[in-house]
């Protein structure tokens, strides 16, 4: 069974379609020849969102209790990682570090999302007015570092992940012994309420309360997001309902939609308003994740440090 990391960001909280769609929709299916280890990278929201440390603690727990809510035995065979439970994984960094270009570092930083921000945006998420090494360098290396360090044969992520590649494969050329793994992305574009692509504003989270769902269908007032959510969620239902026009007003035909639209959210996901894992759970979960990922990121190291002639005591 090969080793598969499926990365996510907790910065923004909860999931939402856009996320169910691209990535945990196809966990039941992969989890049958994939080892799969959701790594939820609670580091770097804590890095780039200083003052508000407790809130993003929220969201991570939020995520995940989102991951534990699919068909997925993470107490078994599968792993749920929270990077600030792998130490290890820094010292895998800081090799793969040695082999990338500095400019290109700073360049990828730039482009990013800190890199972009102006100095009132730092100020209002309470960071310093220019950035620290570690906003500069952590971005860019952690996440793949540790997806070499675990072995991983595929690496999952949404499209923005995709650059990581490029990072991962520099890394491989400089220690040839590290599995370059195959990047398996979902291309799946999500749009939300308003039309736009769907993010944090204009989300439905999977999480949220059915009354929620309802509250934001109204929002709803184009046909597109209804043929684009069929379509992302392979819903049959929907497909009925846009194809069934008969004689009803684009007002009725609307109204109708919002409504079929409740009901296929409602029961894809009631899963996630019911956790069925109870905080003890969850601590083991993590614990035995934490296990597992730091052992293995401990026999990566030994193998980088033997061949930069780093013997040690």
């Amino acid at each position: 069974m090969s080793l598969l990391v499926s990365a996510h960001n907790p910065m923004t909280g909860p999931r939402h379609l856009g996320h169910y769609a691209s990535t945990l929709s196809g966990w039941e299916k992969l989890s049958s020849d994939h080892q799969i280890v959701a790594v939820i990278d609670d580091l770097i929201p804590a890095l780039l969102y200083p003052g508000a440390r407790d809130a993003i603690q929220e969201r991570t727990l939020a995520v995940v209790r989102e991951c534990l809510a699919m068909n997925i035995d993470f107490s078994g065979e599968h792993h749920i990682l929270l990077t600030s439970m792998a130490p290890e994984a820094h010292e895998t960094a800081f090799f793969l570090s040695m082999g990338m270009d500095f400019g290109w570092a700073k360049a990828l930083y730039r482009e990013s999302f800190a890199g972009l921000l102006s100095t009132y945006q730092r100020a209002e998420l309470g960071l310093a007015r220019t950035p620290s090494l570690a906003e500069v360098a952590y971005p860019q290396c952690h996440l793949a570092a540790l997806t070499l360090g675990l072995g991983a044969e595929t690496f999952q992520g949404g499209e923005e992940m995709r650059g990581y590649m490029d990072i991962m494969a520099v890394a491989s050329q400089r220690y040839p012994d590290l599995i370059l793994p195959e990047f398996l992305g979902d291309a799946t574009f999500v749009l939300g309420t308003d039309g736009q692509h769907m993010a944090s504003e204009n989300a439905i989270f999977i999480s949220a309360p059915l009354s929620e769902i309802e509250d934001q269908m109204r929002q709803v007032r184009s046909i597109a997001v209804f043929e684009n959510w069929a379509s992302a969620l392979g819903s049959e239902e929907l497909q009925r309902a846009l194809g069934s026009k008969a004689q009803a007003s684009p007002e009725d035909h609307l109204n109708a939609l919002q409504g079929v639209a409740v009901e296929v959210l409602s029961g894809t996901l009631r899963r996630f308003r019911s956790p069925s894992k109870s905080d003890a759970d969850i601590v083991d979960i993590l614990e035995k994740s934490s296990n597992f990922a730091r052992a293995r990121l401990q026999e990566t190291a030994a193998r980088l440090k033997k061949q930069e002639g780093i013997t040690g005591f």
